[in-house]
């Protein structure tokens, strides 16, 4: 049987053509074309995707009921209030310290101590402009460096040679 004539392709076909709006942004969506659409699904399906499908979920009032009265069940125990907070706090330094490594990282993690004094002591803008240039300054101590190692050598193999 040619996939031309088959009557199961051309329903399959026209199945994709058709498209439907999400309940909850309002966009226009239909099945995917190079994928096989389970028609059960299809005629069940009433949001775009994921995001909207979650969003749709927690907008029904017993979802939004059931989770109210677990949440109130949970803050009622004394012990899991505890642990809760003692976790946001935990939370709380630990994505502190990554903002501040993240807003620094350009620094190597030797010379953030130094970036710091300097930043309290003549400001941000001027703490930046002297690291940079001091992080300009080591590069080119390394650079130079590397090629004194390297005429070094080749001065050696050149008097071994003779």
């Amino acid at each position: 049987m040619s996939r031309i004539n088959d009557p199961r392709a051309a329903a399959s076909a026209e199945h994709r053509k058709q498209t439907k709006v999400c309940q909850h942004c309002g966009e226009t969506f239909s099945p995917s074309a190079h994928r096989q659409v389970d028609r059960k699904a299809w005629a069940a399906r009433k949001f775009c995707g994921k995001a909207c499908t979650a969003r749709g979920i927690m907008k029904r009032p017993e979802v939004v009921e059931r989770q109210a009265a677990t949440i109130k069940a949970n803050f009622s125990d004394p012990a899991y209030r505890a642990r809760h907070s003692a976790m946001a706090i935990d939370n709380f330094r630990r994505g502190a310290a990554t903002r501040r490594k993240h807003g620094i990282g350009w620094i190597p993690d030797d010379l953030r101590g130094m970036y710091r004094k300097m930043r309290f002591s003549c400001g941000a803008p001027e703490a930046r402009r002297m690291m940079r240039e001091y992080l300009a300054a080591m590069a080119r101590r390394q650079v130079n460096a590397v090629l004194q190692q390297m005429k070094d050598k080749a001065e050696k193999q050149r008097k071994q040679a003779y």
